[in-house]
């Protein structure tokens, strides 16, 4: 997965790709020992969503280190609590407002993305 990609921008992989529906994953570590993931649609057909990365550059979302076309080298989160973990603790309102946050952030951000274009 990827060979030309790992060549191109001095990546090491350290563990087994992870096939998803529509893009595999390969666990890399870059040239200065960073963790990241490299991530390659399965068909070169699928590429919405590409985008998105980029336009919240990390901010509640997975920074974007490099792309070229459809392929993306991302940078390898550690997850913390699951968000899905919230309600059966007893915290609703938790994970009703961590999930209000990141829709009002997505939308604002595509809504203010879409009216660059124009």
């Amino acid at each position: 997965m990827g060979s030309q990609h790992l060549q191109r921008w001095q990546l090491r992989s350290v563990g087994a790709p992870i096939v998803m529906r529509v893009a595999g994953l390969l666990p890399v570590l870059t040239q200065t020992g960073t963790p990241a993931m490299l991530k390659q649609p399965l068909s070169c057909s699928i590429t919405a969503g590409r985008g998105r990365p980029r336009l919240w550059n990390g901010d509640g979302a997975i920074r974007p280190l490099a792309s070229d076309g459809a392929t993306m080298l991302l940078e390898h989160i550690v997850p913390g609590k699951p968000l899905r973990d919230l309600p059966v603790e007893g915290a609703d309102r938790d994970a009703t407002v961590i999930l209000c946050d990141v829709a009002a952030k997505s939308h604002s951000r595509i809504a203010v993305e879409a009216h660059r274009r124009h």
